[in-house]
């Protein structure tokens, strides 16, 4: 209940990264600021405790010794003084970081896929392409976490022109005109493929790469989508999903 270990067996202490149980034990002083990475979680716990005298099931996110993060679930019991006051609790531990990462994906593969199809009935719609591309925009910030997209097309002059953004005030005045934005601008245009960039000179945790995509209209490039977002932009199945996207918006 003081937020520390008072016993621990070995199989616990793997779990948690440590040793020994007398490592995990000495080490753990204060589960609350040590352990959880919510540490709200805890208070969740122990109302629970204090209401049902057990927990069946409890889920939370622990740091392990290296510092990574696991899933835990609990099965427990609160242990009582003879003045009914609760002392301790005792229990058991499972492992379930795989589980809840596979949980994960299939939740981001199902949002995939409804994304796909809101798209596909917002492109056959009668609405007009502004506010059509404006949705679009919205469905790829939904399912992708992006900060910032921009439409640019292609003027008679060759010079892109932003048609249509979301998000465009959370970059830098000149982040659009770093060289690496240019790069990949020229490489979406003139080589027609995709191109993933860092933005580490002017980036920041909710923007850290960019991808610009091509819009290709019978297979010829007539402007370009820029996406700034978090790190996980990058992950191969998100660029793919905005590849997707971005292809159904330039074939409608």
């Amino acid at each position: 209940v003081d937020g520390r270990f008072i016993m621990a067996n070995p199989m616990m202490a793997r779990i948690y990264g440590y040793d020994s149980p007398e490592e995990l034990i000495r080490t753990l002083q204060n589960v609350e600021e040590q352990l959880y990475v919510e540490p709200t979680r805890r208070d969740d716990l122990i109302r629970l405790m204090r209401r049902d005298g057990r927990v069946f099931e409890f889920e939370a996110q622990f740091y392990r010794k290296d510092g990574s993060k696991i899933w835990v679930s609990m099965n427990a019991r609160a242990v009582r003084s003879d003045s009914g006051e609760i002392v301790s609790f005792e229990g058991t531990l499972e492992d379930i970081t795989e589980r809840k990462r596979a949980e994960e994906e299939l939740r981001r593969s199902l949002d995939r896929l409804m994304a796909l199809h809101e798209a596909g009935n917002l492109l056959s719609s009668t609405l007009e392409p502004e506010e059509i591309a404006t949705r679009l925009l919205g469905i790829m910030r939904r399912i992708s976490g992006l900060t910032a997209a921009v439409i640019s097309l292609r003027e008679d002059g060759g010079q892109l022109a932003v048609w249509r953004s979301i998000g465009l005030e959370s970059l830098e005045p000149t982040a659009r005109s770093a060289p690496a934005v240019k790069e990949a601008q020229e490489a979406a245009l003139e080589s027609e493929t995709s191109r993933l960039y860092r933005l580490d000179a002017w980036g920041s945790e909710s923007i850290a790469v960019g991808l610009c995509l091509p819009l290709l209209v019978r297979e010829r490039a007539v402007g370009v989508l820029e996406v700034y977002g978090p790190e996980a932009l990058a992950e191969n199945d998100v660029v793919e999903i905005l590849e997707s996207l971005t292809s159904q918006a330039a074939s409608a």
